[in-house]
This record gives structure tokens, sequence and C-alpha cells, in this order.
């Protein structure tokens, strides 16, 4: 390749890519009104500000018989306005006045818009006719026999959404909107029929039988009313400058702004009224439109939803174009399924970031479509589903699988991840936006992670003071015990590891354990700290601030020494050191200090000793003593997480200032370590 063409190629390759992941952000209005009645006179008068001659008037109390006017009020260059049944109300009458009209047709009989409303209009010296058959079907036939077309557009005509988000097109292109039963074809239907059919909905909207009757069907359908416009929005219109954004929860909105949708040549997409699904946000992206013009007020759209339309271009997706490996943190986590889409949360060093539980997951965009699909989007079978405080330990390498029993990624063994919730036989999790299902033959629910506590280590033969004492141990006991954690696969993690899974921001390895030493005694400089280096392990100390010598002493196993401030520097590549407080590891008729002395002291002693120790977060309570004054006093000081005496694993979801630890003692088995530790 030419040097001048490798240069052409890859800009082009880069402004893909910026086409999909760096649009420009759209300007949002909003079209309302305090009525349903208001909001279409609103839209009346931006598509109508001179004035117009004819108007379509519908029900507002309930859509059959408008579901197909749209066709017919842009033939007539007219807006579609509505009324109360028994009562025109005074806004749509001013509005009628103000643009000037002098005909008004009728969609629907008395039983949808009575005499007296017709009565109230003959008062405004306009001509009025009625298109109303004995029943929704019929009425759409007769607004049909208006509209030449060699195309029918069959809609169900029990419900609304199908047939309004078509409303704009089939009026611009003026093909008649005709209206069917799910199972049965009505007879007034079938007569209206042309050469070529569009059917709007799935198999539950329109069957399949009556699809087989029809001449020259396409069918456009999603598995929602969401799925559905984008199909339908897909596939008429391949270019929008601005998009009509209405509520799918209702039938006003999205029918009288049709018209005006349809004179701007551009879709109608509908939203929840409290949120924009995912799957459409990403189609808009796709569509890039420049405008979102929102037509409802805020009960029909709310400002949250409103405020996804204006962060769509911070969504980012992405489409694996062959099975690729990903990473968590350091190490490989799984693999993302090719051609299934994922939602990345960022963008970086030419990688995408994904949800993956807790942590960030990593793959790099070569491995990525240049630019994803509407059929990617549609099959994605996203969610939004969060975690719950629930995990699950990985125990194999296992597919994960989505609703349609399609595999969308592989999950590695060893791995500890939350869960959004479960059934009978699957643990159902999100990797990247995606809802999976694993087997629960390939995990096991998480009993927690040990927080292991030790004090003070010394050999056999010289611990003559401190022999049978419960959190004295032999020097052999650790090494065999930190043998058993590395020959076994465990992992040592720090108190920082540990705090963001506890709060829901990191995964752990499924054999995740955390080493803490308090008091800061010296023996854990002369045994546990080679051991603990050698086999590359993490640990953290508790220091008693007050205590802690600023060179070294000699060692004697007979007393009990602290460590110096120079060893505990030559340690920092193993352990964290955190506060066991200043001067208030003492005894006071059996209490600790920390609960005997004054708020003033206390608090105090924790902002000197959490000074010290480089404005630690993390505590733990000397002899496991506290309350609930304690922790408030902890909570005011600055510190995230204390731990505590009390025997157990800790799991996401517990007291974050009450965690559980697993003390071991003299005479521990390797048996019993294990028993202890296992999950």
């Amino acid at each position: 390749m030419k040097p001048g063409f490798k240069i052409i190629f890859f800009a082009t390759l880069l402004f893909i890519f910026i086409l999909q992941d760096q649009t420009q952000a759209a300007t949002i209005n909003r079209i309302e009104g305090k009525t349903r009645y208001d909001t279409a006179v609103e839209i009346s008068k931006q598509t109508y500000p001179n004035g117009t001659n004819v108007v379509v008037l519908v029900t507002g109390e309930d859509f059959p018989d408008a579901l197909a006017g749209s066709p017919l009020a842009f033939k007539f260059d007219a807006p579609i306005l509505s009324t109360r049944k028994s009562r025109l109300p005074d806004v749509t009458r001013n509005e009628i006045t103000r643009l000037g009209a002098t005909e008004i047709i009728i969609l629907g009989g008395t039983g949808a818009i009575s005499s007296n409303v017709e009565d109230e209009l003959k008062k405004l010296n306009v001509t009025i006719s009625r298109i109303a058959g004995k029943n929704r079907y019929e009425t759409a036939a007769l607004i049909a026999n208006q509209i030449g077309s060699e195309k029918a557009i069959v809609a169900n005509g029990q419900n609304f959404p199908d047939a309004l988000t078509v409303a704009p097109y089939a009026a611009k292109e003026q093909i008649p909107i005709l209206l069917t039963r799910d199972r049965v074809l009505p007879a007034e239907t079938k007569n209206q029929l042309r050469n070529e059919t569009i059917v709007l909905g799935g198999e539950k909207a329109i069957s399949s039988k009556i699809a087989s009757t029809l001449p020259n069907v396409t069918r456009l359908s999603g598995a929602t009313r969401y799925e559905t416009n984008i199909k339908i929005v897909d596939f008429f219109d391949k270019s929008v400058g601005q998009a009509f954004v209405t509520t799918g929860m209702n039938f006003a909105d999205a029918l009288t702004g049709s018209i005006l949708a349809a004179k701007n040549q551009d879709p109608i997409l509908l939203v929840r009224p409290d949120y924009v699904p995912i799957k459409s946000q990403l189609f808009l992206k796709l569509l890039n439109p420049d405008t979102f013009n929102i037509i409802g007020g805020q009960a029909a759209i709310t400002p949250n939803a409103a405020n996804s339309l204006s962060q769509i271009n911070d969504l980012h997706a992405f489409v694996p174009s062959t099975n690729s490996q990903f990473h968590d943190e350091n190490y490989l986590a799984g693999v993302l399924q090719k051609n299934q889409m994922y939602l990345a949360n960022s963008i970086q060093n030419n990688k995408y970031g994904f949800h993956y539980g807790y942590s960030n997951g990593v793959i790099d965009i070569s491995k990525t479509k240049a630019r994803y699909t509407v059929d990617d989007i549609i099959r994605s079978n996203l969610s939004t589903d969060t975690n719950s405080n629930k995990t699950i330990l990985i125990t194999k390498n296992v597919p994960v699988i989505d609703s349609d029993n399609v595999v969308v990624a592989t999950i590695y063994a060893g791995q500890r991840i939350p869960l959004v919730s479960e059934n009978k036989s699957s643990f159902i999790v999100n990797i990247g936006g995606r809802k999976g299902y694993i087997s629960k033959n390939s995990a096991v629910v998480d009993n927690g992670v040990p927080i292991l506590m030790y004090h003070h280590i010394l050999r056999d033969q010289e611990n003559k003071n401190y022999r049978n004492v419960s959190t004295t141990i032999s020097d052999i006991e650790f090494k065999e015990q930190m043998a058993f954690l590395q020959k076994n696969g465990y992992k040592t993690i720090t108190l920082e590891d540990l705090e963001l899974f506890l709060t829901g921001k990191k995964n752990l390895p499924a054999k995740a354990v955390v080493i803490t030493f308090d008091d800061g005694l010296k023996s854990v400089y002369r045994y546990a700290y080679p051991t603990l280096k050698q086999y590359n392990m993490k640990a953290a100390q508790f220091v008693i601030t007050g205590r802690t010598p600023s060179s070294p002493t000699a060692f004697n196993p007979d007393s009990l020494q602290y460590l110096s401030w120079q060893e505990m520097n030559e340690m920092r590549s193993v352990y964290g050191y955190h506060s066991h407080t200043h001067a208030l590891h003492q005894l006071h008729n059996k209490k600790s200090l920390l609960i005997v002395k004054s708020k003033n002291a206390i608090i105090n002693d924790l902002r000197t000793s959490k000074r010290i120790l480089d404005d630690t977060p993390y505590f733990a309570y000397p002899y496991g003593h506290y309350t609930g004054e304690t922790i408030s006093y902890l909570k005011e000081t600055g510190y995230r997480m204390a731990l505590t005496t009390r025997k157990g694993k800790v799991k996401v979801g517990d007291d974050l200032f009450q965690l559980k630890r697993i003390g071991i003692g003299p005479g521990t088995t390797i048996k019993t370590f294990e028993s202890l530790i296992k999950n």
C-alpha cells in the first residue's frame, strides 16, 4: 500500500469511529401544554403558524377512531386537534379560529365525539363532515378509501403504539393505515387492501395466519413497542435531521404530533415516561439528530427521560468482530462473543471499558466493529439491571447465555462477581449491559471474604512468657499457613481492595483473603515479614502510634516490643499501616479507653493517629470494644472502615464499621485453618 493511500485509509477509519462515538450534542426543545388538548394546539401553532383551511378533529379520550387519521390530515394540509367527547375545549375552539379554518373533518361516530360538539362547531361558521364507521376498523377503511396508494399499512387496532409510530411516514407517503384484530382480519379492512402490505408488530399483534392472507407482506416488528418503533423508523427513514419524542404509554401526543413530524420529514420516537429505553438511546445515537423535540409536558416525559436524551453522546456501545478475551484489571477474566453488543462506560488508550460486575472489563477497540448497526441493537437484549448485594464464586470456566439461549460471554474460573438475581437453575449477572444466565453447576454462593487476625509470632524455643496466650503463635505455624495459602491459589488483598469490593466498586478473586496484624509488634518484622515477602503477599498492620519508637531496639522475646518507624518503612512493600488508636489501647475496669474516655479525648486521639499514619481511613478496635458512639466518632474523624474481633467472614452489604475477622490462635492445624478460610 502506498504511503498516501495508508494515510487516507486510516483517516477514513478514524472518521468512521468519530461518527459513532463523538457525535455533536443535540438541541432539546419541548412542545407542551397543560393538557393534551393544549399540547395539540401548541403543535398546531408550530405546524401552521399562518393558518390553514382544514382541521381534523379527534377525541382526546380514546384512540381507536383516530389511529388512521394522519394520512388524511396530511392530504388536506390539516392539523389534528382533539376534543372531549361531549364538550369542545376552549383552547381547541380558539385554535380553530386562529387557523382561519373553514372545514372540520370529524373522525369517529357520536360515541367518540358527540353531536353536542358538532353543534358547538357550527357556531364557528365552518363546514363539518364526519367519517365514521360502525367500529374502528370500518372508520379506518373509510379513511383509506380517500387515500390512493398501491401500498397499505396494517396495524393492530386494539392498541396504538405501532400505528402512531408509522403515522408520519404514512402521512408523508400517503399510505393508508388499516386496522385489524390480532387473529381475525375484519372484512372492512380486507376490502381496502392494496398490492403491497406493511405489517406492523409481531405475532402477538398480528398473527402469521392473518399475515399469510395479505399481499406482498413486509413485517416490521420488535419484542416491545419501542423495538418495533426502531424497526419502523429504520425502514422508512435513513436520514434524520430532528426527532420528535413522545411517550409510548399514551396516544394523544404522538397522534397530534404526527403531522408536525411528517411536515418536517422526521420520525416520531417512543420512549417511556420516566426514561428512554437503552436500545432507543443507541438507535438515536446512530441516527444522530441535531434536535430532539419532546412533545408533551413533564407528566408525559419526565425531566429524567429528557436528561437521558441530552446525554446520548455519553453513551457508547461496541460489537466484537471476533470472540475476544477481556481483562478485569491485570488478569484475563473471560471472553466476549462476536457479533454481540455491549455497553461501554469509557474509551481510553484504544480500549473500551465496560461494567463487569463491580469492576471494569477492558477490550481492545481493534477487536470490535467500526460501527454497530440497527440489527446489532435489536438482537442485543441489553439490560440496565443493577447488581444486588449477593455475590457468587465462579468455580469453572462457564458460558453466559441470554434469555434467548444465545451465548454472550464466557467467564473464567476463580472469580468473585455480584449477582443481579437468580432463578431455580441459574445465577443472573450483568456483563457490559448484557443480562446473562450462569448455570448453578458452575458457581457457588459467596459466603464471604476471610480477614485473618494475627498479633504476635515467636519461635517455640524462645516463647517463655506467651505460651498458650491466644494471640501468640509460632513462626512455624505462620509459615505453614502462608505456604498453604500460596499453594492453594489464595490471593492476599489490601484493605483498599476490600473496601472497593464491599462498596460495589471492584470484583475480587474467588480465593481472596485479607491478612491483618494488631498492635504493631516487632515480632512481625522478624518472623512474618520475610515469609510474606517470599510469597509476594500483602498484609495490614494496625499500629498503636503512641508506642512507636523512632529507631529499632534489640529484639527481646520475653517482652512485647513495638515496630519502629524505620522498620515500618522497610516493610512498606508488604504492609499497609492503619490505626489502632494513638494512646487509647488500654483497659480501665476491663473496658477499652476508647469507650471510657470523653468524646473530645477520643476524637483528638483518633485524629492524631490518623494524621501520623498518612491519613489512613481504616481502624481496628482495641480489644474489640466499641459502641454506637465510637462508630460516630470514627465517621466524624474521616475513617471509612473499622474491624472488630467478632468471628466471621465479610460480605457486600455488611456494616463497614463492624467488620468481622477470623482470629488465628496457637495450635491451629492446617486442616482447621483450611476450614476457617474456605468458602
